[in-house]
């Protein structure tokens, strides 16, 4: 975990002298990211621009409890509106025994590695739609969270401006497992500016499979620092006994150009 979390603290370093050098033109507009909920962004990175994304999450599940951090996104524009795709996760869970925590397991997840395609920008009904395809792949996750399995996600996200500022996302994932079940995820979020760089976010969201069927509400406070600087926070809660409790998430992202 030190690593882990030594490793973001460094890259954050990186990124604000070389921020320093970087002018970054106006038609590339403000971040667009992944977080801090459960749906994609609708836009891609700009072309040759590394862009971070990363936070630490705190999960209850009855006695479970659940810490996330530093998870963490990486995204790199290849070409105008295809972008390469890296997330990691480092996870613990405790269990709450007599009064207190106890540590029952910690390490790092399996990594996701994909690509994210732009099929539509601002069109003139004001749509945007993209796709991803990614796989979680045993990169170097620790023995409590690995898995050998051949697994392939599909999502297809898409936007559209409703009023204003105001805007609707809707996403849907297929996830194809070849020794368990195959799940799908939808995402329905809503979200509008409530003042100068702030933008409140609300969002339900699940997953399904053959057996089971989990959905969850989310809301979120997103703070443009600058074009290429946010912050956020996130909670929600489970809305089936399956899911979680309830979840509280701090985040910071980042782009620069390279």
């Amino acid at each position: 975990m030190k690593s882990l979390i030594t490793a973001s603290l460094l890259l954050i370093t990186f990124v604000g002298f070389a921020q320093q050098e970087e002018t970054v033109k106006a038609e590339i507009g403000s971040i667009s990211t992944d977080r801090p909920v459960q749906s994609e962004t609708p836009f891609t990175v700009p072309k040759k621009h590394l862009q971070g994304e990363m936070g630490f999450n705190y999960i209850s599940y009855g006695l479970i409890k659940q810490f996330d951090g530093p998870n963490l996104l990486l995204k790199y524009g290849i070409l105008n509106n295809l972008e390469l795709r890296f997330t990691n996760n480092y996870l613990s869970l405790q269990s709450k025994v007599g009064g207190s925590l106890q540590e029952s397991s910690s390490g790092a997840d399996m990594s996701i590695v994909g690509l994210k395609y732009k099929i539509l920008h601002e069109s003139s009904n004001g749509l945007n739609l993209t796709v991803s395809g990614s796989s979680k792949l045993d990169l170097f996750a620790d023995q409590d969270y690995a898995f050998d399995e051949v697994n392939f996600l599909l999502r297809t996200t898409s936007s559209k401006t409703i009023s204003g500022s105001w805007y609707g996302i809707v996403g849907l994932e297929y996830g194809y497992y070849d020794k368990s079940d195959d799940q799908w995820f939808y995402v329905l979020q809503t979200g509008t500016a409530l003042a100068k760089n702030l933008t409140g976010v609300i969002e339900y969201y699940g997953y399904f499979d053959s057996t089971d069927l989990m959905h969850a509400i989310n809301g979120a406070f997103v703070y443009l620092i600058n074009d290429n600087h946010q912050v956020d926070i996130s909670g929600g809660f489970g809305l089936t006994d399956n899911f979680y409790d309830y979840y509280f998430q701090v985040g910071y992202s980042f782009r620069v150009g390279l």
